[in-house]
This record gives structure tokens, sequence and C-alpha cells, in this order.
């Protein structure tokens, strides 16, 4: 079988005469279809260089979601001991905490499924505390459902 997108090579006449007549074409057509597979099968290098830049990109945001709900833990964290403190820093420590947690809402679709279920413990302990902050201050919890994964 003959393809359109494989090189034909003529043997050149002082290898192959030294064999039996079939052997050339055996050989050739190894190559041939060996070639024709290879390339067939074989991506792109532009196809091969993007996969590599996605997967580091999806690395590196999946750190930096990881690391704004750390962020954003340790100020809900820190919220509540301001609240039960009676310090009235309490109320910025609420909002970077929120606001971290907004960010990530913001990045989440962006990564695939994988990923985002690795983080989905984070998401979810951080929501859970900025409800209760807001339900200690008397207001409804409104986190859950502005906020859902």
């Amino acid at each position: 079988m003959v393809r359109d997108d494989c090189v034909v090579v003529e043997p050149p006449g002082f290898f192959f005469g030294r064999f039996p007549p079939d052997f050339s074409s055996i050989v050739l057509g190894t190559a041939i279809m060996s070639q024709g597979s290879c390339t067939a099968n074989t991506p792109a290098p532009e196809q091969v260089k993007l996969s590599q830049l996605r997967a580091k990109t999806d690395h590196q945001l999946r750190d930096l979601i990881d690391s704004t709900l750390h962020v954003g833990l340790s100020f809900a964290a820190l919220a509540e001991v301001e609240e039960s403190a009676g310090d009235g820093a309490y109320a910025r420590s609420f909002e970077r905490a929120y606001r971290a947690l907004a960010d990530v809402q913001k990045l989440l679709p962006v990564l695939n499924e994988e990923y985002r279920q690795g983080l989905d413990p984070k998401f979810i302990e951080l929501r859970e505390a900025l409800d209760r902050l807001g339900r200690n201050r008397g207001k409804p919890s409104s986190f859950s459902g502005i906020c859902s994964s």
C-alpha cells in the first residue's frame, strides 16, 4: 500500500544488487511503513510544546489557588480570634478572607477537574469559616449560595 505522505526512496543498485531481488522491496517497504506510522502518530513539536506549557500553567495556577486559600483560611482564623477578643480589626481580616474566597471562585473553573477536586476541601473549609463568622455577627450566611463550587 502506497501512501501519499510517504517519501519513496529508490534503492541504490550497487547495495541491493548483492541481495535477492525481493529483499530491497522488503527493506524499503518496512522503512516506508515505519516512517508513515511514526509520522502519523507523532504530534507536531508545536503541539508538544503547547501541552507542556498548559501542564506547567495548570500547575502554577493550582499553586496560586492553593496559596490564596491558605491565606484566606489564615485571615478567617485571625478574624475569629479578633472577634472573640473584641478587636475592631475583625472586619478587615474578614474582608481579606472573603476577598481570597472570591478570587479563588473566579479561578477554579479554569482548572481541570482533577486539580479542582484536590482544592475543594480547602475551598469548602474557607467558605464554612466565613459562614460561621457571618452568623456570629448576626448576618445571614450568604456565602454558601454565592460561593458554591
